[in-house]
C-alpha cells in the first residue's frame, strides 16, 4: 500500500508514491472471506486515516504471476467496487486506486469523484528508469 501525491504537468497528471506501508503477512494481510487474501479493516483504517490527514491518495498494491502482461482478477475488481467508494469519502478529495504488478508489467485503476480511470503507464525511478 502506498500514500500518493499528485502533480499536474502539461503531459497530464502524475501520481507520485510518497509513503509505503507494508502489510505484514498473517497480521495485516490475512485469509479473505470473499477472496484468497485480504487486508484487515484495521490496516485499511490506519492507512486511509493517515492519507486523509496528509491529503494523500490511497493505492493498494499487489503482485500476480507472469512477466510481460498483467490484469486485475475479477475478485480484485469486486473488492475495489465494494471498498473504494467509501475510501473516496474518507479521503475527501485525493484519489483511491490499485496497482497490480507482474515482472515487467503493471495495471492500475485510479478512482476519483469524476470516475474510474485506467493507468496508462508507470515509470519506476531508481538506479535506472523503467517504463512499464
Amino acid at each position: 500500500m502506498h500514500a500518493t501525491g499528485l502533480v499536474e504537468t502539461t503531459d497530464g497528471i502524475r501520481l507520485l508514491a510518497r509513503e509505503v506501508f507494508v502489510a505484514r503477512d498473517g497480521i495485516d494481510y490475512v485469509p479473505g472471506k470473499t477472496g484468497y487474501r485480504a487486508l484487515t479493516t484495521d490496516f485499511v483504517a490506519r492507512v486511509s486515516g493517515y492519507c486523509a490527514k496528509a491529503n494523500l491518495g490511497y493505492f493498494a498494491v499487489h503482485c500476480h504471476g507472469g512477466s510481460d502482461a498483467v490484469a486485475f482478477s475479477e475478485i480484485d475488481l469486486q473488492s475495489q467496487r465494494r471498498g473504494y467508494p467509501a475510501l473516496l469519502d474518507i479521503l475527501n478529495g485525493p484519489p483511491v486506486g490499485a496497482l497490480v504488478f507482474a515482472h515487467d508489467a503493471v495495471a492500475g485503476q485510479v478512482w476519483t469523484r469524476n470516475g474510474v480511470f485506467e493507468l496508462k503507464s508507470m515509470t519506476v525511478i531508481g538506479r535506472r528508469h523503467r517504463r512499464l
